[in-house]
C-alpha cells in the first residue's frame, strides 16, 4: 500500500458516500469490490448501496488489507473480462451443440384447381355474372361413369325441369367447383366439367350417392340467364 487512507474506521461514516465508493473502486481489490457490490458505474453503485454498506466495505478493505496498486487492479479487471468472454463463448458453443436441427420445410403443395372444363358445344350467348340467376341441364357422374344425379330421365332420355340458381354468390348455392365453372360458360354452351373432391363434396361425400373424396364429372348445358 503506497497511499494513505483518507478516513479512519471511526470517521468514514461521516464521509460522502460517492467519495468512499470512488476511493474503493480505485484502490480496493476486484474481489472485495465484487463481494460488496462496488463494481460498476459510481452513480449506480451509490444508488443501490446504502451508507452503512459502503462503510462496511471500507472497513473490510482495511481489515483484510485488500488494497492493490492501479496496475494490479487493471490486471485483475483484464483477467475478469477475459474469463467473462470465455464463459460467454462456452455458453454459445454449448447452445449450438444442443440446439435442435432446424425442421425441414415442407414443400408447398400447389393449389388444387377448382375445375377442368372441356367444351363440347360452343355457346353464342352471354356469360353470366355473379349474382345472376342461371338455368341449366346437367348430368353428374362419378369417375367410373356411375350417374348420381341428372335433369334428364335415365329411362326415357327426356329432359326434366332445368336447375335454376343464382351463380357466384358469396356462399355458393351448388358445390364450389361447379359454381366457378358455370361463370365461364356462355348461354348455349355444353361442357364437360371435372371437379376434384376438394371443391365438390370433399371427405364426407353424399351418403348413398357420392363416396368420400370423389372426383365428379358433369356434363352441363347452360340454357339461359334469367
Amino acid at each position: 500500500q503506497d497511499f494513505s487512507l483518507p478516513w479512519t474506521v471511526e470517521s468514514v461514516g461521516d464521509a460522502p458516500k460517492k467519495e468512499v465508493v470512488d476511493f474503493l473502486q480505485a484502490h480496493a481489490s476486484l474481489e472485495l469490490q465484487q463481494a460488496h457490490k462496488l463494481v460498476g458505474n459510481v452513480k449506480n453503485v451509490c444508488k443501490n448501496l446504502k451508507g452503512p454498506a459502503v462503510v462496511a466495505a471500507y472497513v473490510a478493505a482495511i481489515e483484510q488489507g485488500a488494497w492493490v496498486s492501479p496496475d494490479e487492479l487493471a490486471r485483475e479487471k483484464e483477467a475478469r473480462e477475459a474469463m467473462q468472454a470465455l464463459s460467454l463463448a462456452e455458453k454459445k458453443r454449448a447452445a449450438a451443440q444442443t440446439a435442435p436441427a432446424p425442421a425441414a420445410e415442407e414443400p408447398t403443395r400447389p393449389a388444387v384447381p377448382m375445375f377442368r372444363k372441356r367444351v363440347l358445344k360452343k355457346g353464342k350467348g352471354s356469360v353470366p355474372k355473379s349474382g345472376e340467376k342461371v338455368q341449366l341441364h346437367y348430368t353428374g357422374k362419378l369417375e367410373d361413369g356411375t350417374v348420381f344425379d341428372s335433369t334428364t330421365d335415365g329411362k326415357t332420355g327426356k329432359k326434366k325441369a332445368p336447375l335454376v340458381f343464382k351463380v357466384g354468390m358469396p356462399k355458393p348455392v351448388v358445390i364450389p367447383g361447379w359454381d366457378a365453372a358455370v361463370l365461364t360458360m356462355a348461354v348455349g354452351e355444353t361442357a364437360e366439367v371435372t371437379i376434384p373432391a376438394e371443391h365438390a363434396y370433399g371427405k364426407k361425400g353424399v351418403e348413398g350417392l357420392v363416396p368420400p373424396n370423389s372426383t365428379l364429372v358433369f356434363e352441363v348445358e347452360l340454357t339461359n340467364i334469367l
